[in-house]
């Protein structure tokens, strides 16, 4: 007895996969919207910290959350 041959991809089958491979760039491009926003609100919050310090509105460990690791 001779194993079945495998059915090629339906045409649903292969719209599913373009489908998915869509939204999946459009979710990705939502992400990088987003972690842009964050970056620039973070740069925002550390300058923020910095005047305070400098004005002596706020102990200088305030910079410490906005500073980028070493």
């Amino acid at each position: 007895m001779t194993p079945p041959t495998p059915k090629r991809p339906t045409f649903a089958c292969r719209c599913a996969g373009a489908a998915q491979a869509y939204y999946g760039l459009a979710v990705a491009r939502q992400a990088v919207e987003i972690t842009r926003q964050a970056h620039e609100n973070a740069e925002a919050h550390y300058a923020l910290a910095k005047r305070q310090v400098a004005a002596g509105a706020a102990p200088p460990l305030a910079e410490l959350p906005g500073r980028a690791p070493p």
